[in-house]
Parts: C-alpha cells; sequence; structure tokens
C-alpha cells in the first residue's frame, strides 16, 4: 500500500490533552495544583509566533492559549493578582521558568520538540 493511500485511510487527528501539576503552587496550596493542556494547530502557532516578538512572549502566549483549565483569561484571577491583562496575570502567577517548562509542554503536544520525524536509510 503505498503512502497517499495510508494517509487516505487516517481520520483528521483531535487535539492532544496532557495534565500536569505545577510543584510550586502544589506546595503552596497544600495540594496538587493540575493544568490541563491541549496541542495548538498549525495556524494558531504561526498567529502567536508572527505577533509576539522574544521567546518569551512566544512561550507566555502559548501558554496562555494551550492551557484548558484553568481559564487563565478568568476576571477573578486577574483581580487576585492585580493584573489588567491574562498575560499580566500569568507573570504574577508563575515563575519564568514555569512559563518556559509548560510552553515547552503545550509544544511537544503540538509535534515540537519530539522525535516525530524518523529517518529512513536505503539500504
Amino acid at each position: 500500500m503505498g503512502t497517499l493511500e495510508q494517509l487516505l485511510k487516517l481520520q483528521p487527528s483531535k487535539p492532544e490533552k496532557q495534565q500536569v501539576e505545577l510543584k510550586r503552587l502544589s506546595r503552596e496550596a497544600g495540594e496538587p495544583v493540575v493544568f490541563t493542556l491541549q496541542s495548538l494547530g498549525f495556524n494558531r502557532v504561526a498567529e502567536i509566533k508572527e505577533q509576539n516578538g522574544t521567546e518569551m512572549e512566544v512561550n507566555l502566549q502559548i501558554v496562555l492559549a494551550g492551557v484548558k483549565d484553568p481559564d487563565l483569561r478568568s476576571p477573578k484571577l486577574m483581580e487576585q493578582y492585580g493584573a489588567p491583562t491574562p498575560a499580566e496575570m500569568l507573570k504574577a502567577l508563575l515563575l519564568p521558568g514555569e512559563i518556559e517548562l509548560l510552553g515547552r509542554c503545550i509544544q511537544k503536544l503540538s509535534g515540537y520538540l519530539t522525535g516525530a520525524v524518523k529517518e529512513i536509510k536505503k539500504k
């Protein structure tokens, strides 16, 4: 069977999901603080990269787009952290390294930073 036929048998992929615990927040809360992450599609990643300059800003926006629970755009959460925007709230809530690690997790779910391609060597 050829590759085209194989691809025609496949269904469009659904977003990948993963739950991660943030250790520092769990220690502070006295119980597990779990974030639900979801992969991002090509267009969303391209839009984020196009609209944001620095790698830190790209990571921040990837986290805002890829965290499905808790709702990082919650007005209550922004009020709690005295932040006018979700991005500012996230900067107040998480350490820079935590934002970067969450961004990497979302990127992995989205097919980045993985061994997704295997080179076929001719015999």
